[in-house]
């Protein structure tokens, strides 16, 4: 009788799940026991009869694996973190074929692909152009039937010649011919012919194969460049050309030149793509560059008569690295859980879109993210928080046919967005209501929107219809609640308009909505900006309306640029309830009441400054408000002065017909000091503007105190 020794059996067991345990950690990549990676796999088939597909390269990026299928047309990709992934299928005789995917943790893709035949007979390229210095190109013939086939070339030009003019290819085989062009053989000039090649086998037909050259008199090369930059960074992009002629003289250096001048030449730094004879595509990468920086390019190209130019293309290195949008949604953020002590983390165009998903969480962005100027979609409704941290969001661009349009189509609930740049915004919705880089509407019980900065670029618009503003369109404010704008900055790098509506525009704020016991406030904000609209144009906010007992107040800031509209247009707000501490520098112009400071204002303007021009076709025109309410402890330089309501103000204009009211004055800085403590939450009296002017007939310097956030 044999006994059977339990330990060795025992250990033996041990050992085998062991090593099973460790191979399946290696093949399935685990992390703490979870997968943290997912897989693509598939097969391809013939898209004609279904057959399986052997010998076809998948490629995938930005992996940049390959696989070749087998005779069951299958091929898999494992171990692939999440995120997009674009497969390219090819394989002789059949058309390329490229598709992207999603890979999510811990699931495999299907990726299952059919591939379409180019046909029994197919040509490599069905066009040769010589250009007008190129003599010899090939072309390959590819016999992609299971039997053999014969072929015959026919028409050809007196101008060209072939190596071969007939013959015969294998099953799945190919050949390969050369053309000769004789340009002694013809006149200057540009010619065009079409080949035509028949083929007899499992199949018969024909195949038009055109040629093209020129022959032209010596000159310099003709070239042209790309109208704008790729995959451009703070240091680096790139930069596409063509070749267009080469002159009829061998080429022998082409590229890009660049510097921080216009026109730049070889003489500037360039890229060398070294000599040819063909007419081609090139391109050039550019690097080495400034960051937030402006270089001037030209390509170039040079033959023995000398170097041509292209046209000049400006390209702005980014300012800050930004991760590019592909375009898709993401199917996970970067990392949180959504609540407010763990933030869901954000660093791509598709995570950010993903918000709409979860509209009610907590966000914090944790890098730079450039929307590539694809359309974007406006999240529909957001009522949670968003913390910028600071980062910038670069490239915001919106083409759609609805109201409501910005980062956000609508914000509300108790919904905080703070600490967020946005750089680069074309909004172009002429038809549209209720346009802003960050919002279109803001509707809710209590809004805290603060530290927002817009930044618009050289191409930068933010057209609208009615409620249009470079940050919100249009507020909403109901019964007991608020809404609060706070640090809001919006800047334009150029002087063309960059805001337009038809009504209602401003450069913060375009409409700002309120019924009984609703408050809202834009304090500390700024606009540097062309604003241009039709009546309520501002360059703060365009327009407030409201009824009941509401409170308004636009406090603390600041506009420097071109203000121009229709009836109700000032430098701060076009029709407003209430203005504290608030200082312009603008253009402004319009047909009807027309202010400095407000077109026309419910209460009273106090502690404002003004300065600028006033160009007006109506007589209710201030450098203060242009009708209603009071001017108090206010000064402006504007031409047109002060309104006769005005208290405790000065001007320095020759017809203004304010002044300093206060009896027995005899310091004018001691007393305007002493009334603007009052407001000494507004003012920095240690840093202050001066000016000089008559007031009560004496001529006196007076300090003005500047805003206190001012650096």
């Amino acid at each position: 009788m044999k006994y059977i020794n339990i330990k060795s059996i025992l250990a033996f067991l041990i050992t085998l799940v062991t090593l099973t345990f460790v191979s399946c950690a290696k093949d399935s990549d685990i992390e703490g026991n979870v997968s943290v990676t997912g897989s693509i796999s598939g097969v391809v088939k013939d898209n004609t009869d279904g057959h399986l597909l052997a010998n076809v390269n998948v490629s995938i990026t930005p992996d940049n694996q390959s696989k070749i299928t087998g005779d069951d047309g299958a091929f898999s990709f494992k171990s692939l973190k999440s995120g997009s992934y674009t497969l390219t299928f090819s394989k002789t005789g059949y058309e390329d074929i490229s598709r992207t995917v999603e890979v999510k943790t811990g699931q495999t893709v299907d990726a299952s692909t059919m591939m379409k035949s180019k046909g029994a007979f197919s040509l490599s390229s069905n066009t040769l152009n010589f250009g007008d210095l190129n003599s010899t190109m090939t072309f390959i013939i590819s016999n992609n039937s299971d039997t053999q086939t014969t072929f015959s070339i026919g028409n050809v030009p007196a101008w060209a010649s072939f190596s071969t003019t007939s013959g015969t290819i294998k099953a799945e085989g190919t050949t390969t011919v050369s053309v000769v062009v004789n340009r002694d053989a013809v006149e200057y000039g540009d010619y065009t012919h079409n080949v035509v090649i028949s083929y007899k086998g499992k199949s018969e037909g024909d195949v038009v194969l055109t040629l093209s050259m020129s022959k032209v008199k010596q000159t310099t090369p003709k070239v042209s460049i790309a109208a704008t930059a790729t995959d451009v960074t703070q240091n680096s992009f790139n930069i596409g050309g063509s070749l267009i002629g080469t002159g009829g003289s061998a080429i022998t250096a082409y590229g890009h030149c660049w510097s921080l001048s216009h026109n730049p030449t070889v003489n500037d730094t360039k890229s060398d793509n070294g000599g040819t004879q063909a007419i081609c595509e090139f391109s050039s990468a550019v690097t080495n560059l400034a960051v937030g920086t402006t270089y001037y390019v030209r390509a170039y190209a040079t033959n023995a008569l000398g170097t041509s130019y292209s046209d000049e293309v400006a390209v702005t290195t980014q300012d800050v690295a930004s991760n590019k949008w592909d375009g898709n949604i993401a199917s996970a953020f970067e990392g949180g859980s959504g609540t407010a002590a763990d933030p869901y983390q954000i660093t791509t165009g598709g995570q950010l879109l993903l918000i709409k998903d979860y509209y009610d969480k907590n966000f914090v962005l944790a890098a730079n993210i450039d929307l590539d100027n694809k359309n974007w979609l406006p999240i529909p409704d957001f009522t949670g928080t968003l913390d910028g941290a600071g980062y910038t969001i670069r490239n915001l661009q919106v083409s759609r046919t609805d109201d409501g349009q910005g980062l956000f189509a609508n914000i509300s609930g108790n919904a905080v967005v703070k600490n967020l740049n946005i750089k680069g915004v074309y909004i172009k919705a002429g038809s549209n209501d209720y346009i802003g880089a960050l919002a279109g509407v803001i509707n809710g019980k209590s809004i805290l929107i603060e530290n927002i900065n817009v930044i618009l670029t050289e191409n930068s618009l933010i057209l609208g219809n009615d409620a249009v503003g470079g940050i919100v369109g249009e507020t909403w404010s109901g019964y007991g609640k608020l809404v609060s704008l706070t640090n809001c900055h919006v800047e334009s790098v150029s002087t063309d308009y960059t805001i337009k509506g038809n009504s209602a525009v401003g450069g913060i704020l375009g409409h700002a909505r309120n019924s009984d016991l609703a408050t809202q406030k834009i304090e500390k904000s700024t606009a540097k900006v062309s604003v241009y609209g039709g009546d309520y144009t501002g360059g703060i906010l365009g327009n407030m309306s409201g009824y009941g007992a509401i409170s308004f107040q636009i406090s603390s800031c600041g506009f420097d640029g071109k203000v121009s509209g229709g009836n109700c247009v000032g430098g701060i707000a076009g029709h407003c309830l209430q203005i504290v501490a608030c200082k312009v520098d603008a253009e402004i112009s319009g047909k009807d009441l027309v202010g400095g400071i407000c077109g026309d204002i419910y209460k009273d303007l106090v502690a404002c400054y003004s300065t600028g021009s006033l160009t007006c076709s109506s007589s209710k025109v201030s450098g203060m408000a242009g009708n209603h309410g009071k001017s108090v402890l206010s000064y402006t330089t504007m031409s047109q002065g002060l309104s006769s309501d005005c208290k405790d103000c000065a001007t320095t204009a020759s017809n203004g017909s304010g002044s300093n009211t206060a009896t027995n004055c005899t310091n004018i800085t001691e007393h305007l000091k002493s009334c603007y403590s009052e407001y000494a939450t507004y003012w920095d009296f240690n840093n202050t503007w001066t000016w000089s002017g008559k007031v009560n007939g004496k001529t006196t310097n007076v300090s003005c105190p500047r805003l206190a956030w001012e650096k």
